[in-house]
């Protein structure tokens, strides 16, 4: 049976959460945060949300800031990110993979 398609409402910008293969992570302090993106290239954030399902995740872009919230019943989740200036918001993806780690990504402006 096919899964029902994420659809997250936001104000300022709707986004589809899509299913993506496993990740394999790169080594982090901070445990939710996989991945930054390095300046200069194209923006890459990966988090490890294992806890949620991407039911429970809203994205949300205001100008540059990047909102990344979830919840359950158990366990709450707030995250903002800066997006430099050179990246096309416009092209902004997002997946969600099998062991549940969600992908952010955006290229530079041409």
């Amino acid at each position: 049976s096919a899964q029902p398609s994420t659809v997250i409402s936001s104000s300022e910008m709707n986004h589809k959460v899509q299913k993506a293969a496993n990740y394999k992570p790169l080594h982090s302090a901070d445990t939710s945060v996989l991945l930054k993106y390095k300046d200069g290239s194209d923006f890459k954030l990966a988090l490890n949300m294992q806890q949620f399902s991407p039911e429970d995740i809203s994205i949300k872009l205001n100008g540059n800031e990047l909102t990344i919230e979830a919840g359950t019943s158990e366990e709450q989740f707030h995250q903002k990110h800066h997006i430099p200036d050179n990246i096309d918001l416009d092209k902004m993806e997002s997946s969600f993979s099998q062991d549940g780690v969600m992908v952010i990504k955006a290229p530079k402006k041409n």
